[in-house]
């Protein structure tokens, strides 16, 4: 496996209770951009504390998942935000209790720790690995940077005490309707659906970008009446609005059922809400998603011809590829 879906790996899958991995992540990259190979704990601490006050000062929304509770960056940030805390103190506690669990599992899976880590951890520093460096100096580093900040939002909505995981977001990442076959904004779900298609569009597996990146309903809304998330894809304008209201051939319906499959292997924030919404077994969501299918189908008549049929791969491969 190449180090790039070895680190999409780390980053997609995974329970996480607070936002600590992800920003790790974020801290890696850009160190490894500027060929730092050997970091100590302060230095970490530094950079770890900066990513949080750049955060936090955009919104101040929750980064752990615990009702009521914040993290230690949290508290940290917000004594140095108030002037009760100076900031060599703060990198001081840092450095001593904020990487606690965070650097030792950075590399953990649900099938075990990752065969080649980015980073080695001795006494009191990090030694980051060749192929870390490469791929924060590659020309993925911008959508790899793209992907965190996507997962990172999609934690704080998981984390908001009123979050509905029937829906996509809260405060302004409100579900909003695009057009009269209510199409979602691609603002509502991006930052759930993006890193799990690696950017690529549902329907033509080529490269999305934001500017015509649509949420679509694969079983047509017109049909189903609702926003549920294991119903949603991103795909291209263009290849939505070919699609329209038209039923898509079973290939793409099996293609959805594997990418819930994957939010589900993957401890996804939103898994519970798709074992509720679509059964408890793997053989119980198969057959409630074509069973809401095949009546879409006898209601909806009309078929989507697609000239070329491209699906995306399996996305669970990549976890299996890991063991």
């Amino acid at each position: 496996m190449q180090p790039i879906d070895q680190w999409r790996a780390l980053i997609l899958y995974g329970r996480n209770v607070a936002t600590y991995k992800i920003a790790l992540g974020k801290v890696l990259l850009d160190l490894a951009r500027r060929e730092h190979t050997t970091i100590n704990m302060p230095e970490l601490a530094e950079a770890f504390l900066d990513t949080y006050i750049e955060r936090l000062a955009q919104a101040a929304r929750p980064q752990l998942n615990v009702s009521g509770r914040k993290t230690l960056m949290e508290r940290v940030v917000g004594g140095v935000s108030a002037n009760v805390l100076q900031r060599n103190r703060a990198i001081e506690i840092v450095a001593r209790d904020g990487f606690n669990d965070v650097v030792p599992r950075f590399h953990t899976l649900p099938v075990g720790q990752l065969g080649s880590p980015f980073y080695h951890q001795e006494t009191y520093r990090l030694i980051l690995d060749d192929s870390l460096i490469a791929l924060a100096k590659s020309s993925h580093c911008a959508e790899l940077d793209s992907e965190l900040d996507s997962r990172w939002s999609l934690l704080e909505t998981a984390f908001e005490p009123n979050y509905s995981p029937a829906l996509l977001g809260t405060d302004g990442e409100q579900i909003i309707y695009a057009s009269a076959f209510q199409r979602l904004a691609v603002t509502s779900a991006r930052p759930v659906l993006w890193g799990y298609q690696n950017g690529r569009c549902f329907y033509c597996g080529e490269l999305l970008e934001t500017d015509n990146a649509h949420v679509d309903h694969l079983i047509p809304r017109a049909y189903i009446q609702h926003d549920e998330i294991w119903n949603l894809v991103l795909a291209h304008q263009s290849c939505n609005l070919r699609k329209s209201d038209n039923i898509p051939p079973q290939e793409y319906l099996d293609a959805l059922y594997r990418r819930n499959e994957y939010y589900i292997a993957s401890n996804h924030p939103i898994k519970d809400h798709l074992v509720v919404a679509t059964g408890r077994t793997a053989k119980a969501r198969a057959t409630y998603v074509r069973n809401v299918y095949d009546a879409a189908s006898l209601a909806i008549p009309r078929k989507w011809l697609v000239a070329k049929l491209s699906v995306l791969p399996d996305p669970l491969s990549t976890l299996s590829l890991i063991e």
